[in-house]
């Protein structure tokens, strides 16, 4: 399969590899929902959102609000990625992301 092929198909897995992930944090964490209708969810000190990236790797971001007040969440830092190509489901993503979110 070449590279271009590789990456096509990549492009196509992201969005539903992002119901998935979506599906499965929405089961796992209370949502919060900002103003700008973006879904957070809820830890014990703040909230994370998951979210997908085309270019130009094909992934997710998970940003970290200090909080879940408005002003928290729109000035959420601490971003982690994780390109696709890394991960060989949905499930070992979903690991990573609960590991690294500390859940």
């Amino acid at each position: 399969m070449t590279q271009k092929v590789m990456k096509e198909n990549l492009e196509n897995d992201i969005y539903t590899w992002n119901d998935i992930i979506q599906s499965s944090l929405a089961a796992r964490f209370e949502k919060l929902i900002a103003e700008d209708d973006l879904f957070w969810f809820k830890t014990k000190d703040g909230a994370f959102r998951v979210v997908p990236f085309e270019k130009p790797f094909c992934g997710f971001i998970v940003e970290y609000a200090e909080g879940q007040s408005k002003n928290a969440l729109m000035s959420a830092e601490d971003v982690d990625q994780y390109p696709l190509a890394d991960f060989e489901s949905t499930d070992s993503l979903m690991s990573q992301i609960i590991i690294d979110i500390g859940a």
